[in-house]
């Protein structure tokens, strides 16, 4: 007999729990784990996990189903799911697992009030797996390490800190991280588009917009266009933008850059467009965004 006898049925599962797992103080837990701390276990929870593979690979089997994971491997774990990891082949894992209660993920589909999110995210047999481009690698996986605790941090002064960071964390994660999840396409991404990516972000190279875009990549907007599609699922332009704004986020908590010039500096030619494509982005206008997260004590 096979260890699965079908996605949703399977032999020896172990049932985690989050009355023995996450503080209620914060409502999350978050870890960086190693190729060995990952569980070989099939097992379940009655809270949800995000987590992201930050370096090297496994094999992450949910639902009965094999997936290999890569280093910007992006995935979101629901209670109903089963699942484990098998590492056999793997020499080299780092993940970042972030578990939180399911009723913190609930308020965010509700208040978001977007059609379709919570099917779209809850019923599916398996679990959305984003595979992230490059600076959206980076970028989340910062987020996330500030949610890191180390033993010394005062949860009894900071608690309330901590649970507002999970909240914008994980709004991040959903509209930016998984938000175009549901595109179909080939995640084998060829060698001149991974490079020209690379090559978008190096200095000067960002500012030059889409027209330095299509110089870096010396083919003709139509193919380049087709193939940002294809395996990224935004427009070139589109993609210029998130990563302008995820630029620009960045000034806004590490520096007193004023907006105006944070956003100039980032190829944004009116402080009103600007506003708009960043609350389009985080949730909130880059005034909230910055108060936010400086006010915050978290490392």
């Amino acid at each position: 007999m096979s260890e699965f006898t079908n996605w949703g049925l399977a032999l020896s599962v172990l049932h985690l729990r989050a009355a023995d797992l996450i503080d209620p103080r914060t409502e999350a837990r978050c870890a960086r784990l190693a190729l060995d701390d990952l569980s070989t276990t099939p097992h379940d929870h009655d809270f949800c996990e995000v987590f992201l593979i930050e370096e090297g690979s496994v094999t992450h089997v949910v639902n009965g189903v094999s997936i290999a994971l890569q280093a910007g491997a992006l995935v979101f774990i629901r209670p109903a799911d089963q699942h484990h990891y098998q590492r056999e082949g793997s020499d080299r894992c780092i993940l970042t697992n972030l578990a939180v209660y399911q009723s913190v993920v609930d308020a965010l589909f509700t208040y978001f009030a977007i059609d379709g999110w919570r099917a779209r995210y809850m019923q599916p047999s398996l679990p959305p797996v984003m595979q992230l481009a490059p600076s959206q690698r980076h970028h989340i996986t910062a987020r996330l390490h500030r949610l890191v605790l180390p033993l010394s941090y005062p949860l009894r002064t900071n608690a309330d800190s901590y649970r507002s960071a999970v909240r914008v964390v994980l709004a991040e994660l959903f509209t930016e991280g998984f938000a175009w999840h549901d595109q179909p396409r080939d995640q084998s991404i060829p060698a001149w588009l991974y490079d020209l990516l690379q090559e978008v972000e190096q200095p000067g190279n960002l500012e030059r917009g889409l027209g330095g875009l299509y110089a870096l990549a010396q083919r003709s907007p139509e193919h380049i266009a087709r193939e940002f599609r294809r395996y990224l699922g935004v427009t070139p332009s589109q993609y210029l933008n998130r990563l302008r704004l995820t630029h620009a986020a960045h000034a806004l908590i590490h520096t007193n850059t004023p907006i105006l010039t944070v956003a100039l500096a980032n190829g944004f030619d009116t402080l009103s467009y600007f506003y708009r494509l960043f609350k389009a982005q985080y949730g909130v206008s880059p005034y909230q965004y910055r108060r936010q997260n400086q006010r915050r004590l978290i490392p």
